[in-house]
């Protein structure tokens, strides 16, 4: 007899910075930008995505 688990796995995609003390995930990296913009967070801080390294800083994505 065999035993059949399904699991759910979790594909969302969750951007946030390579920072200990900023904690906000966002489901989009354009969220995450604005929010950097609008709380005026620190944007030299590496993007992450799904804990990932992306190789941009949040500034490369800021439009000034």
């Amino acid at each position: 007899m065999y035993i059949v688990v399904l699991l759910k796995i979790n594909i969302m995609k969750n951007y946030t910075l390579d920072c200990n003390y900023y904690t906000k995930e966002f489901a989009s990296i354009n969220d995450l930008i604005e929010d950097v913009t609008i709380s005026g967070m620190d944007p030299n801080y590496e993007i992450l995505r799904n804990g990932i390294k992306t190789g941009e800083n949040a500034i490369d994505l800021i439009l000034y």
